[in-house]
């Protein structure tokens, strides 16, 4: 399901400090270490009105700075935001004869009447299973 939000936790505090911090430590030092983590997010209102039921996606990592952990919010909304499908494609057995180069990762196009697929689309090839009874292959892909 697509997403309109995401956020990347960064900086994480692994012995938070509460306010009974001692020392000379400035205001806004024992602001930090009262917090366990830091967060970037990265979001698009647009999608919401797409995809009705866009969600929120939070992801915590080990990154050590606020301007990385912005990057990878905006690289991260933009796969998750779109449609992404997986698909199982029944194709003659002869198809791997005909695209001898062919191999699991490539990007096939598949052109079909129906899931929005009549001007074709490009998608990666994950699977293959042999039917070897009625003389077809079925490509899983996805994108």
């Amino acid at each position: 399901r697509p997403v309109w939000s995401v956020t990347v936790s960064h900086s994480k505090i692994w012995t938070v400090q509460g306010n009974d911090l001692a020392g000379a430590g400035t205001a806004a030092r024992r602001a930090y270490l009262a917090l366990e983590r830091r967060a970037e997010t990265a979001t698009d209102a647009s999608v919401k009105t797409q995809f009705l039921l866009a969600g929120e996606m939070t992801v915590e990592t080990l990154l050590t700075s606020s301007a990385d952990a912005a990057t990878e919010a905006a690289r991260l909304l933009a796969i998750h935001k779109v449609r992404r499908d997986v698909l199982d494609v029944t194709v003659p057995a002869t198809f791997l004869q005909e695209n001898p180069g062919l191999k699991l990762m490539d990007v096939v196009r598949v052109e079909h009447g129906r899931f929005g697929l009549a001007a074709g689309r490009d998608l990666v090839w994950l699977g293959l299973r042999s039917e070897l009874a009625s003389n077809r292959l079925t490509l899983t892909v996805w994108g």
